[in-house]
């Protein structure tokens, strides 16, 4: 048993450490990628082009930067609507959540269901939408500060549950991105066949559509690396406890 406690508080040790970096990582990575001033479209499109016309390997063209535009339509493609809400929109996400209270009052939330729309869409200078534009690929993106819808609804076995002292809602949540909103992307632009796109600069590193300012950013991405940072010290102190209860027991 003492062995078992010593052996849990170091795997809980290691394992706020683990998150402390990554947490001080991802922080860094925020702030980097929202710190400079927002660049162009026509400016990164004109990089683009500089290399596409100097260097035969387009794959040089490589450049995290903050994009700041007007999303529009992508060549081709056609509006859509949002599963519940029924918004008119060129992107939206859906998620389905339930919230369960028993009767102790213990809450819980459970993903369900949770998808977006294909694709991505254009993002243009508000003053020239007819003329240079990135692409913004969504995969990957963490959206803020754009329209939301959210529904609620009792659970159909709410009744049933309720005989067990339980009580359930079913949360949707509806994010969505219109023709015309007012963006800031902060990613990765590249050459993708004739266009430049904005894609995920990789792993750990912010990939950011958001319709709020870049210091709305950042304090929401402050807000989210101090909850980490409770929790490793929460997850610390506990490995420590678990150390100190395996070494009292040895001793006694």
């Amino acid at each position: 048993m003492e062995f078992l406690l010593l052996v849990a508080g170091v795997a809980l040790l290691l394992e706020a450490r683990r998150s402390s970096r990554s947490a001080g990582h991802q922080r860094a990575s925020w702030t980097a990628a929202l710190s400079t001033d927002p660049t162009p479209v026509a400016e990164v499109v004109g990089m683009a082009e500089a290399v596409r016309a100097e260097l035969p390997d387009r794959s040089l063209f490589q450049r995290d930067v903050a994009v700041t535009g007007v999303a529009q339509l992508d060549d081709g493609a056609k509006l859509t609507r949002t599963p519940v809400s029924d918004e008119p929109c060129i992107w939206f996400s859906f998620l389905r959540q339930l919230r369960s209270v028993n009767s102790d009052g213990d809450e819980t939330l459970t993903e369900k269901q949770s998808y977006h729309s294909g694709g991505g869409f254009r993002l243009v200078d508000p003053a020239e939408p007819s003329g240079a534009s990135v692409v913004v690929q969504m995969t990957g993106a963490q959206v803020q500060d754009v329209p939301t819808r959210r529904t609620s609804a009792v659970s159909e076995l709410n009744m049933l549950a309720g005989l067990i002292g339980r009580d359930d809602e079913e949360i949707i949540t509806e994010q969505f991105i219109q023709p015309g909103q007012p963006l800031t992307v902060a990613g990765r632009a590249k050459i993708s066949g004739s266009r430049v796109v904005l894609v995920p600069a990789g792993a750990g590193v912010p990939f950011l559509v958001t319709g709020g300012t870049r210091g709305t950013a950042v304090r929401t991405a402050q807000r989210q690396q101090s909850v980490l940072a409770q929790r490793s010290l929460l997850t610390a102190l506990a490995g420590i406890g678990l150390l100190v209860a395996g070494v009292i027991a040895i001793i006694v």
